[in-house]
């Protein structure tokens, strides 16, 4: 070995380190380039999120505040509907009443009249027992 000249595999190692050290920092350089992309990438991503969330949160605001004004209005409505169905349901309470009580009158009457009517084409029949037959159905009106 010669003391002021290096062996020839002492420069091309060196070279080749020099060069890995190049392309190494360059990969590095890139790398740095490509993460501070993706950071942007991502903070305008998450900036976009950030706005998306606070206009969904403005929009059921908004939302929970209607239904704050619509629920008395649905619920006066609820009241008014349940007060008409209560008197529509009492009027037909009433008429089936007033028209059971006709029917049951008149069917009274009808067959009050076929009782007399089919005694008295009997003839066999004494008054004592149609008296009877009257009585017994006056009691089954009742």
């Amino acid at each position: 070995m010669v003391e002021g000249r290096r062996p020839k595999a002492w420069d091309d190692l060196t070279s080749t380190l020099k060069t890995i050290g190049l392309f190494t920092s360059t990969l590095l350089r890139r790398r740095r380039v490509v993460v501070m992309k993706w950071r942007n990438v991502d903070d305008s991503k998450q900036q976009q999120q950030q706005q998306q969330q606070q206009q969904q949160q403005k929009q059921e605001q908004q939302q929970q505040q209607e239904q704050q004004q619509q629920q008395p209005q649905q619920q006066q409505q609820q009241q008014q509907q349940q007060h008409e169905h209560g008197k529509k349901s009492m009027v037909l309470y009433l008429r089936v009443k007033m028209l059971l009580y006709y029917n049951n009158s008149s069917n009274s009457s009808n067959s009050s009249s076929n009782s007399s009517s089919s005694s008295n084409s009997s003839s066999s029949s004494s008054s004592s027992s149609r008296k009877k037959k009257k009585k017994n159905m006056t009691m089954s009106i009742y």
